[in-house]
């Protein structure tokens, strides 16, 4: 299940955004499982963060606003 509004190619992934990208999908399923569904605004965050644009504490922020 990807969440993420464009994925990344696979075959382009470098290590460290492979790990940013379990890291992300782990994220977003655990916000669905908890009934939550983020926006388009934050699923491209987290895009951006698994590109290396974005510090994990930039991408994730409104993940969890409201919790």
């Amino acid at each position: 299940m990807n969440l993420l509004p464009t994925p990344l190619p696979s075959l382009s992934l470098t290590a460290e955004q492979t790990a940013r990208q379990r890291e992300v999908e782990n994220a977003l399923l655990v916000q669905t499982l908890c009934g939550r569904r983020p926006g388009l605004d934050v699923r491209t965050q987290l895009l951006r963060y698994v590109a290396g644009e974005l510090s994990r504490e930039q991408a994730f922020a409104n993940l969890y606003v409201g919790l």
